[in-house]
């Protein structure tokens, strides 16, 4: 599992957590966003893993964490279904509640004609009124997709600053205006070349210097979205249309089959 970030983000790894992941029962990610107090986890489940080794470690997860007096972010295929209930969810929610923490998530995740299912979560601490979960069809997969939205405001982070020329057209128009106001005596009276090259550069160098002068300026982010293509956008339309239906009728082998491509 990864987890994905902004460059401009400072992340942290948190080195105390190495040896809980355990394949197929807690197989687990997670980063620490330094300038906002956050720690995120993502945890997967396999249906068939053993769920004492599950609950065993998340709580051992939620314990440390919190003891670092961290917010908490949850998330995952956890597969217990959430709109169950069952001994199984019971146990995991009675677990939760003792950390003082709640599944944002309420809808279903995954839907066909007789069934629906939420065994994705998005889990946080109950202290934090300001997060909102929602549900988001991709188009890519049977699957929804879970977002969250967190108003954490703009954190400790500085906005990175640079010395730089600016070119503008006002500032060129006044390296030209410097310019024509030269003699050009101190060029032509030297023999020499060397000393002629040295007094145009001195010149010519001033005047720009004068023009474009050094200053501090803030760099903007620029989000690059070129892997978006317009064929990548066209086919998730199309899955997500095919999808639709698959959850609205019931569907032949063949069909299935044919989206399953």
């Amino acid at each position: 599992m990864y987890i994905y970030v902004k460059k401009s983000i400072c992340t942290k790894d948190l080195n105390c957590f190495q040896g809980i992941s355990v394949e197929k029962d807690f197989e687990m990610s997670m980063t620490e966003f330094v300038d906002y107090g956050y720690i995120i986890v993502c945890i997967y489940r396999s249906p068939d893993s053993n769920l004492w080794i599950f609950l065993k470690n998340l709580e051992l997860v939620m314990q440390k964490i919190q003891s670092r007096n961290k917010k908490l972010l949850l998330c995952g295929d956890w597969n217990l279904n959430f709109m169950l209930d069952n001994i199984r969810l019971q146990e995991l929610q009675n677990l939760l509640e003792s950390y003082d923490m709640i599944n944002t998530v309420r809808s279903a995740k995954r839907i066909t004609p007789s069934t629906e299912s939420l065994t994705d979560v998005i889990i946080t601490n109950k202290d934090i009124p300001e997060l909102r979960a929602s549900v988001v069809d991709l188009g890519f997969f049977d699957h929804l997709a879970q977002t969250v939205r967190i108003n954490i405001g703009k954190g400790n982070r500085r906005a990175r600053i640079v010395v730089r020329r600016q070119l503008t057209n006002n500032s060129i128009e006044e390296l030209k205006n410097l310019l024509s106001k030269e003699s050009w005596n101190e060029v032509f009276n030297h023999s020499d070349v060397n000393s002629s090259l040295k007094a145009f550069l001195d010149i010519f160098l001033y005047c720009s210097d004068t023009a474009f002068p050094y200053k501090r300026v803030k760099l903007r982010e620029v989000i690059n979205k070129r892997w978006l293509s317009k064929g990548l956008i066209v086919s998730s339309k199309r899955m997500q249309n095919l999808n639709n239906l698959k959850r609205t009728f019931t569907l032949t082998r063949e069909a299935l089959i044919y989206i399953k491509k």
